[in-house]
């Protein structure tokens, strides 16, 4: 994976969208940036942007949507050559 700036963005309709940056160097996460979070219906409590390690970041989001809540792991991987995101709930 080239050297660089990316960004990684997300968004569960009519619910929430996410997004930030991840900067690389040398294969491996070496900071991220510009971190998002907006909630279409119901709020986020706690918004924390972390490296992981060298090879994942994540975005830990915490929603309210009326008596629900909800952990949303918002992540970015270097999978090889790849920028893999995922989504766990």
């Amino acid at each position: 994976m080239g050297n660089g700036t990316y960004t990684v963005s997300t968004e569960r309709k009519d619910s929430w969208k996410a997004s930030y940056q991840v900067i690389v160097k040398n294969n491996s996460i070496t900071s991220t940036k510009n971190a998002s979070a907006t909630a279409i219906s119901g709020s986020f409590t706690r918004k924390s942007l972390r490296i992981d390690h060298s090879k994942q970041a994540t975005y830990y989001l915490k929603r309210k949507a009326g008596t629900s809540t909800t952990n949303i792991k918002f992540r970015a991987t270097i999978n090889s050559s790849n920028l893999n995101v995922s989504v766990l709930t």
